[in-house]
């Protein structure tokens, strides 16, 4: 009776061939690049959650802040009142009528202030303008009373 052939996988070793090591480095080049380009994204994805969990940290300890001391500075739009007697300054919030702040009354509110503005003013239209030259030619003013000496020393000066 012929020998029947039998096959049977076994783990051994095997030399790659050259295609078969082309092969390889092409695809380990490949993963090298995917690594490269997952580890750049790992760090853009953990810097942005880094940056919003800073945003997130510093809301936080503001909003405990106000909370904890039941206030906070901001810009409020005040009416300005001077009190001369008391010589000071007084902002009133304009919406709750509230006192805001009182300071020293400063120097340049003891000047009175003067509405400048051209359309506020009361200028009569027909009034001259003038045009800078003068309306009186030099030579026709004289001194008369004084001696006519005297008057050639002034036209001679």
């Amino acid at each position: 009776m012929p020998d029947k052939k039998k096959t049977e996988k076994v783990y051994a070793k095997h030399t790659f061939t050259t295609e078969e090591l082309k092969d390889i480095a092409s695809e380990l080049a490949r993963k090298v690049n995917e690594q490269a380009t997952a580890e750049d994204e790992k760090k853009s994805i953990t810097s942005s959650l880094k940056a919003r969990l800073d945003e997130l940290v510093a809301r936080i300890n503001k909003l405990s802040e106000n909370y904890n001391s039941g206030f906070d500075y901001r810009d409020i739009e005040c009416e300005l009142r001077l009190d001369f007697d008391a010589k000071l300054r007084r902002y009133f919030n304009v919406e709750t009528g509230e006192t805001v702040k009182e300071e020293p009354l400063r120097p340049e509110d003891y000047q009175q202030s003067m509405d400048m503005e051209p359309d506020k003013l009361d200028i009569p239209d027909d009034l001259p303008v003038s045009t800078g030259e003068p309306e009186i030619e030099p030579e026709a003013v004289g001194f008369p009373d004084l001696p006519e000496d005297s008057q050639e020393e002034l036209d001679n000066a």
